[in-house]
Formats: C-alpha cells, sequence, structure tokens
C-alpha cells in the first residue's frame, strides 16, 4: 500500500498555491493604478461586479490543483474580497471624472508662444517670433530673447 500524499506533491500544491495567492494579492493595486491613470473608473469597476464574480470563480477553477469545491473557494471568496478593495482603492485614489463641457474662452488670431500660453499683446512675443528653435535660445541664453545678451 502507498500514500497517497507525497512529500512531492504537497510542496507543489503548496508552491502553487503560494504563487496564485501572490499574485491576486495584486489585484487591488492594479485596479487601483488603472484608475490613477484614467484607463477605467470606480463606477465602471462597480457597474462590471457581476461579470467580475463570474471571472473570479472561472480563475479560481482553473488555477487550484485540486477540483474540489471547498479548495476553489478558497481562491474565489478571497478574489472577491480583494476586487472589492480594488474598487475602494480606485475611489479614493482614481482621477475624478472631467467634465467635457468644459468651453475654454481661445481665440484663435492670438499667437501662442514657446512656452504654450496666448500673448495678449504683441509687445512680451516680439522677441519670440523671431526665434526658429529652442537651439537658438539656449546658444544665446535666455537674456537674448529679451535683447539683452
Amino acid at each position: 500500500m502507498t500514500p497517497q500524499l507525497s512529500v512531492g506533491t504537497y510542496i507543489d500544491f503548496n508552491v502553487k498555491f503560494l504563487l496564485i495567492f501572490g499574485c491576486a494579492f495584486e489585484l487591488p493595486l492594479a485596479m487601483t493604478l488603472a484608475a490613477m491613470t484614467g484607463f477605467v473608473s470606480a463606477h465602471q469597476f462597480a457597474h462590471y461586479r457581476k461579470h467580475a464574480i463570474l471571472l473570479c470563480l472561472i480563475v479560481s477553477a482553473v488555477v487550484t490543483p485540486d477540483a474540489t469545491l471547498f479548495t476553489m473557494l478558497l481562491m474565489a471568496v478571497p478574489l472577491m474580497a480583494l476586487y472589492e478593495v480594488g474598487i475602494l482603492g480606485a475611489r479614493m485614489f482614481g482621477r475624478n471624472p472631467t467634465h467635457s463641457d468644459v468651453d475654454l474662452p481661445l481665440d484663435p488670431d492670438l499667437p501662442i508662444n514657446t512656452a504654450g500660453t496666448r500673448c495678449d499683446d504683441g509687445s512680451a512675443c516680439e522677441g519670440l517670433s523671431d526665434r526658429s528653435s529652442y537651439g537658438d535660445y539656449a546658444r544665446g541664453g535666455w537674456f537674448s530673447v529679451f535683447g539683452r545678451g
């Protein structure tokens, strides 16, 4: 009679389980970073919560080394909890939604100088119009823009 549980299967099970849980605990961080960069919002994460729960169950069924329901739930329940923590992180640290209905008063007749701001009168932009590139400013120094260098 041979034992069903050997040292090799025990170590294989533990290494896989620890590696999978380690990757799973990165989920809130990835969700928060995605919300901080503006790819998704916390509202979108909350809207697709049902899809995420189904995905957590599918992923836990695939990656768990055992085919039992208990082992699958050991992986799925923390994934669901970590998804909720990720939503909280996205709400706290994510970008605020931008309002696209803001009208900026830009006059197309006013020139734009090298700093990206518009000049109201021609006096501040006079010295900038005859320069062709940034290299001209670097060689002559910033005083050459105002006629002192």
